[in-house]
């Protein structure tokens, strides 16, 4: 895996957000509260092995990426990112299932995937069986929305 300037930076903004959602765990039933806690520490264990690793080869990162981002790619992630928060706003009004399918099916077509049956049927089949994982499974209530 080849590091980038940004990296470093993505790492922290990463575990921020993670600080957010470990804070946010203490309100949560204990028997829903063990599978995110272990996602939350293990991708701490991740952002730091990035980090580490950033910060070892630090000179050799920064003397290849001295042009920075292009303006094109930039755009690119921030529309993303945008679909992003668009998705984590329509999940209260248009429920779980619904809002995934619809952001899934987006992603996989920005994102260029050009097998049709997979960017109709994949968003669909995921949606729905993360949805049994953890309202059946790990207790934890999604927001039931328009459909269910």
């Amino acid at each position: 895996m080849r590091l980038k300037k940004w990296d470093l930076l993505i790492c922290i903004g990463l575990a921020l957000i993670l600080s957010i959602f470990a804070v946010d765990l203490g309100n949560t039933n204990p028997a829903a509260r063990t599978y995110p806690m272990v996602m939350v520490i293990a991708s701490y264990f991740f952002i730091a092995i990035i980090a580490i690793r950033w910060i070892i080869n630090r000179k050799q990162i920064l003397a290849e990426s001295v042009g920075g981002m292009s303006g094109k790619r930039f755009l690119y992630i921030a529309i993303y990112c945008a679909a992003i928060f668009a998705y984590i706003m329509l999940i209260d009004k248009l429920g779980y299932v619904v809002s995934t399918v619809i952001f899934g099916i987006y992603s996989l077509i920005y994102l260029k995937n050009r097998n049709k049956v997979v960017t109709a049927v994949l968003p669909v089949v995921a949606a729905f069986l993360l949805y049994f994982l953890f309202s059946k499974f790990l207790f934890v209530r999604l927001p039931a929305g328009i459909l269910m």
